[in-house]
């Protein structure tokens, strides 16, 4: 119930929120009944003036104070809230409110309070929304943080700035609104590529730059100054903020990697002598206001990436050090400079020069230029795996140079859900069943933390057994159909399915109905086969009613049958049955005690 949409400054985190909001409003029938918006923006940019300007409101200063405004805005008085003196009574009252309604709360530039205020107004607001949640699980919390918070992956929205197709169709808005003179229009829509490089998709530089040709200069010019003095008041906007929470250590770092561009984590750990935990710890405060990218690396370890306009902002960054440190940091980042070839910054050139080919769709020349690099540079992991991928998109590539290359990747080393993630896929296009069994079992350690791949385990051991059903070998198709219940109902109670329990029994069911019907085509005369089978499916927690049905069917007929069987085996079907039946009469029991609780109400209504 609870999304946070987190990136760096300057990159329209509000903008996609409000146009979400906006679009809830126009098209209501998602459940919603309340959309309220609250933000802690005080300040903001605008590109087109080129300067800030003050919102038109901020609603909160605090956690306390956006409680109360929350309450207001669902329909809750001053004289009501004046009662409310402890923070707890907001919360209940909040509580109520979402429990009630079904509400949207936008929680905008959640950043503007301090960071353990963030953490703490995240954390109630999580408590407040997942207690609602028990009782209207339609009610919505939606932040904006440049901080990613105390989120899981599965809560966070990452965003980045436009992709090529989007910026082309931002950038010819702003060429039409702010430029009026044709050959001009022309020059930059011939010359985008360069504001693209200049502002890396972030919508509010897109403008800036913009904006500084419409008032006379050169596009060259303007790219130029918008880089230098010009550029500095929006790159203040869109990064002071993170860089003030940042510590001293933090600063340097920070500024190290300006400088370099693109570095090892090694070298920066040398630059300032740290040990592993000390720069882990100082990265990760980077890392969260999003001020660096990382690219893993198959050979020496992680690899540092500053945007163009973190880079540019070196000189906000600056003037944070004194003298002394700036100077004897910018002496050691030229030497790193001129320092021999590295091949990390070689792979890492490779690896983003392939994923430019990808985003131009342009995949044998990807195709081409990795087997070029693996010639060069030998026997790299990710190279093999990259080019599988790449091959994947070209119809002429063969399957087994495809299977070969993702083999290689495995043999060498690369990134391993990637890897098991994509090879999945080419397996599942090829209807490579058996062969993709066996490489989710050989990587069944790393498989058993993703769910999604433990649901392609499940629907893999599904298509085998009906794969043997259609050549005649039932009994192989049954045993298949069984392990597939067995190890869904593994993950399921070991609680790896995490959200995708309903995927996981879904395909248990699918397995069971299917070997009901094997059973019965091709085991005439075995009807407590289906038993045993069904006795199966109940004890991995598949209890819908007609499964159960067909196993009491299957044993009633076993036994009109007046089969020959030992007495021990009739006392342990019937502590089977027993099993079964028990169960059935909690479930009686649980709806009887809902049927009387519906005639409590209504009596107490009339």
């Amino acid at each position: 119930p609870l999304k946070v949409i987190t990136a760096a400054g300057g990159l329209g985190k509000t903008s996609v929120a409000y146009e979400f909001a906006t679009q809830l409003l126009d098209h209501p029938g998602a459940g919603i009944e309340k959309i309220v918006w609250l933000s802690g923006k005080k300040t903001t940019f605008s590109a087109i003036l080129g300067k800030l300007v003050p919102t038109t409101r901020c609603d909160f200063l605090n956690v306390d104070d956006l409680l109360r405004n929350f309450l207001l805005e669902v329909g809750y008085n001053e004289s009501e809230l004046s009662t409310l003196s402890a923070r707890d009574e907001l919360i209940e009252f909040a509580t109520e409110a979402f429990s009630i309604f079904s509400i949207l709360l936008v929680i905008d530039d959640v950043d503007s309070l301090q960071k353990e205020e963030q953490n703490d107004l995240f954390s109630i607001i999580s408590n407040i929304i997942i207690t609602a949640n028990v009782k209207n699980d339609n009610s919505r919390v939606l932040f904006t943080s440049r901080l990613e918070l105390l989120t899981g992956a599965d809560q966070r929205v990452q965003m980045d700035g436009f992709s090529k197709e989007d910026f082309n169709s931002y950038l010819d808005i702003n060429v039409d609104y702010l430029i009026k003179d044709k050959s001009i229009k022309d020059r930059i829509i011939k010359n985008r590529d360069k504001i693209y490089d200049a502002s890396v998709g972030s919508p509010i530089f897109i403008t800036s730059i913009v904006r500084l040709i419409s008032l006379g200069m050169d596009l060259y010019q303007a790219v130029k100054e918008w880089r230098g003095k010009s550029g500095e008041k929006i790159r203040s906007f869109a990064f002071e903020r993170e860089i003030s929470q940042l510590s001293y250590k933090q600063v340097e770092i920070l500024y190290s990697i300006q400088l370099l561009s693109r570095a090892r984590v090694e070298e920066i750990q040398d630059l300032f002598d740290l040990t592993s935990i000390e720069i882990e710890d100082e990265l990760s405060a980077l890392k969260n206001y999003h001020l660096y990218s990382v690219r893993g690396d198959p050979v020496k370890g992680t690899i540092l990436e500053v945007p163009e306009p973190i880079r540019l902002m070196y000189d906000i960054t600056k003037s944070k050090l004194s003298d002394v440190d700036r100077n004897q940091i910018e002496r050691k980042c030229g030497r790193l400079q001129v320092n021999s070839k590295d091949p990390v910054r070689e792979i890492s050139l490779v690896i983003s020069q392939t994923v430019h080919h990808w985003k131009e769709h342009n995949y044998e020349i990807a195709d081409s230029y990795l087997t070029a690099s693996i010639e060069e540079m030998g026997s790299i992991g990710e190279f093999y795996c990259m080019r599988a991928r790449t091959r994947m998109h070209i119809p002429s590539a063969k399957a087994g140079d495809i299977d070969d290359d993702f083999q290689k990747a495995e043999k060498f080393g690369c990134s391993e859900f990637d890897l098991i993630k994509h090879w999945t896929i080419h397996k599942i296009k090829n209807s490579q069943w058996r062969m993709l069994k066996d490489m989710l079992n050989r990587k069944r350690k790393v498989v058993e933390k993703f769910p999604i791949f433990i649901c392609c385990m499940l629907y893999c051991e599904n298509m085998i057994a009906a794969k043997s059903e259609a050549s005649k070998t039932p009994l192989e198709a049954l045993d298949y159909y069984k392990t597939t219940i067995s190890r869904g109902s593994e993950y399921v109670a070991s609680g790896n399915a995490k959200g995708y329990v309903f995927h996981v029994r879904s395909l248990m069911l699918q397995a069971a109905r299917a070997g009901i019907e094997l059973i019965k085509l091709n085991r005439e005369g075995f009807e407590i086969e289906i038993f045993d089978f069904v006795y199966l499916c109940f004890r991995g927690n598949v209890t819908n009613s007609d499964i159960i049905q067909a196993g009491l069917n299957g044993i009633m007929s076993w036994r009109a049958s007046n089969a020959r069987v030992p007495s021990s085996s009739l006392t342990e079907y019937d502590r089977k049955v027993n099993d079964i039946q028990r169960y059935l009469e909690g479930q009686e029991r649980r709806r009887m005690i809902l049927i009387k609780q519906c005639q409590k109400i209504r009596e107490a209504l009339r």
